[in-house]
């Protein structure tokens, strides 16, 4: 399976929390004739930054992912 994924990296380069896109643009679906298969996760991860939630592009078009990230306490 291939992911539209972001990785969050740590300052000693360690991988602290990877997300897989949840809402990939309708052409870019695996199930629509594209190449990425539907992420079903929205985790928050512990930083010395702050609790960091992640999105990518077209996520941000669906509200509630934020909210659901900011309920699980991101920043």
């Amino acid at each position: 399976m291939v992911y539209n994924s972001a990785i969050l990296i740590g300052p000693d380069g360690e991988i602290i929390g990877i997300y897989d896109k949840t809402h990939p643009f309708p052409l870019e679906r695996r199930d629509c004739g594209g190449w990425v298969t539907l992420g079903n996760r929205a985790d928050v991860f512990e930083t010395a930054l702050g609790t960091i939630g992640m999105i990518i592009c077209y996520d941000g078009d669906f509200p509630e992912l934020s909210r659901l990230l900011a309920v699980k306490g991101a920043k």
